[in-house]
C-alpha cells in the first residue's frame, strides 16, 4: 500500500482539500476539491478562487519537477540542512542508525 498525503487549506470562506498519491517513483496524482458552504456559494467568485488555486498548485508542482531534475543530475551532490529542519536532520540519524543495526560483516566485505 502506497502512502498518500493529504492536507486542508482553510480559507476564511472556503476550504480546499488536496490529496497527493504516488503513482510510481516519479509521478504523482493530485487531487484538489474546494469546499463551499451553502450560503457562501451565492456571494462568492467561484471561478476566480478555483484558478488561483489552480494556478498555485500548477506552479507548486512546476518547481517540484525542477527540484527533481536537479536531484537526478550527476552534478548532484546532498545539501546542507538548514537549523530550521532539525526534525529532519534527526529523521536522517535515524534512518543512518538503522541502517547500521541492519549491516553485517558479510555485507560489508562485498564490496
Amino acid at each position: 500500500m502506497r502512502a498518500t498525503l493529504r492536507f486542508i487549506v482553510g480559507h476564511v470562506d472556503y476550504m480546499r482539500t488536496v490529496r497527493l498519491a504516488p503513482l510510481g517513483p516519479e509521478q504523482i496524482e493530485l487531487t484538489a476539491e474546494w469546499l463551499f458552504a451553502p450560503d457562501a456559494l451565492a456571494e462568492t467568485d467561484i471561478d476566480n478562487i478555483v484558478a488561483f488555486g489552480t494556478q498555485v498548485l500548477e506552479e507548486d508542482a512546476a518547481i517540484c519537477e525542477v527540484n527533481q531534475k536537479g536531484l537526478r543530475s550527476m552534478r548532484h551532490q546532498a545539501g546542507v540542512l538548514m537549523p530550521e529542519e532539525y526534525d529532519l536532520h534527526r529523521f536522517h540519524d535515524w534512518v543512518r542508525g538503522r541502517h547500521a543495526a541492519f549491516r553485517t560483516p558479510s555485507a560489508d566485505s562485498a564490496r
